[in-house]
């Protein structure tokens, strides 16, 4: 597909935690139904395969800021809901579980996506339509719109799922993170709650030697050991969990290191954790 032109009618499911929000556009004109990023400033763009945007939602209305500077004008929008978007050339199949951005109101694969710009998971699909969750609290970390919180470590955010904002404390949640297949590089992310890390696991994509996966503090201090992340389609979990270490206050961050040795990095991590109060 290519992106809008005009307005589109987008479906959407409100689901319990939807939202609406208005936020300041960049200098560009957004359509009512279109995908809503942010940019790496936080201005509201129309979602593209470009780097550093973070989905935020689907705009609901129509705003031309394109003849003026960032933030001279504002656009509405909600996350929170399930929505069709159109499957850019049926490339999501039944092995996709995650949609990416393709343009402003279509969804494709990580592997045909040239950024891996993340809308969220698949919920049903055809090989025209696909029907995604986006949810601005699981895609938009407090880093900003898809950088590092630290700006000293390599890497970019991958689908992090954080703690939702409102929760009652107990509840378990599942912490979600891709793992690209690059270079030795240290991930950065910022939890919204205060979370108790319980478990955690990997599964391999692609054939590596000797690389590992590590989950540690914002000090550097590890909350896991080194999982290995070698074998193709292996899982493998954390085989220590430190106690002292694994209780992170609101807001205080989190690591993931990822170390390739050889072959592919590419892995998904999953983190379970309990929000407590």
């Amino acid at each position: 597909m290519a992106p809008l032109a005009k307005d589109r009618r987008t479906g959407i499911k409100a689901q319990g935690t939807h939202r609406h929000h208005r936020g300041k556009l960049a200098a560009v004109k957004c359509f009512k139904g279109g995908i809503a990023a942010k940019n790496a400033a936080g201005y509201l763009t129309p979602a593209t395969d470009t780097a550093g945007l973070v989905v935020v939602g689907i705009f609901e209305e129509t705003v031309d800021n394109s003849a003026g500077d960032p933030g001279d004008k504002e656009a509405s929008y909600i996350t929170g809901v399930e929505c069709d978007l159109v499957n850019a050339g049926g490339a999501i199949g039944v092995d996709d579980l995650q949609a990416y951005v393709s343009d402003d109101q279509s969804a494709t694969t990580a592997a045909v996506a040239a950024n891996d710009v993340y809308i969220g998971p698949v919920t049903e699909f055809d090989a025209n339509k696909v029907i995604v969750i986006i949810d601005e609290a699981v895609n938009l970390s407090p880093g900003q719109a898809g950088t590092p919180i630290d700006g000293a470590d390599a890497g970019t955010v991958a689908n992090l799922a954080v703690a939702p904002a409102e929760g009652v404390g107990g509840v378990p949640v599942i912490i979600p993170i891709d793992i690209p297949d690059a270079a030795t590089a240290t991930y950065v992310y910022e939890n919204t709650e205060k979370l108790e890390i319980i478990d955690a696991w990997n599964i391999k994509d692609g054939a590596g030697a000797a690389n590992t996966i590590q989950i540690t503090d914002s000090a550097d201090a590890a909350i896991t050991n080194a999982m290995a992340a070698a074998v193709d389609k292996t899982v493998t979990h954390a085989g220590t969990i430190d106690k002292a270490k694994r209780t992170l206050a609101a807001g205080a961050g989190f690591k993931v290191v990822a170390t390739r040795a050889a072959g592919s990095m590419a892995a998904q991590l999953f983190i379970l954790a309990i929000k407590r109060a």
